[in-house]
């Protein structure tokens, strides 16, 4: 599936489902199954890049730079949308696999309707570091988008 502009990260044909298990969402019900899944793929010891520390001003900087260190980390946010959450997350693991998340707690409208969706793309290619400190990475993933 490719756009005008070209490929972007939510096309579903590119993604893939992730399962969590249902007894780890129900040891800490506060965190959502999002959560879960970047910290479980970041792998044992990752830092929890949620909530970024001040000294980043931007949070393409962050995970570009824990990246690019070898640091394992994972990172994940979500808000409250129309009907539900609807959340994004990153995770980097040791060997250097860096993946996207999407997240919508109830995609079919409406809490309790339906259960959660939770999908996974590993990107290709990351976007470049600006040397510029004060500079800002345009994207985290430019293959695909993001």
């Amino acid at each position: 599936m490719l756009t005008e502009q070209g490929e972007n990260w939510y096309h579903d044909a590119h993604w893939e489902n992730v399962v969590v298990a249902q007894a780890e969402l129900d040891s800490e019900p506060h965190h959502s199954p999002l959560f879960y899944a970047t910290r479980d793929a970041a792998g044992e010891g990752a830092r929890n890049c949620w909530p970024l520390l001040p000294e980043h001003q931007s949070a393409r900087r962050l995970l570009l730079t824990e990246h690019a260190a070898g640091r394992p980390m994972f990172c994940s946010a979500a808000s409250m949308d129309v009907d539900s959450y609807i959340g994004w997350g990153t995770s980097s693991s040791v060997d250097g696999t860096f993946y996207l998340y999407r997240y919508d707690s109830s995609p079919c409208g409406g809490y309790g309707k339906c259960t959660f969706v939770l999908r996974r793309r590993r990107c290709e290619q990351l976007d470049v570091i600006p040397d510029d400190p004060t500079a800002l990475p345009a994207h985290i993933c430019v293959k695909p988008e993001f």
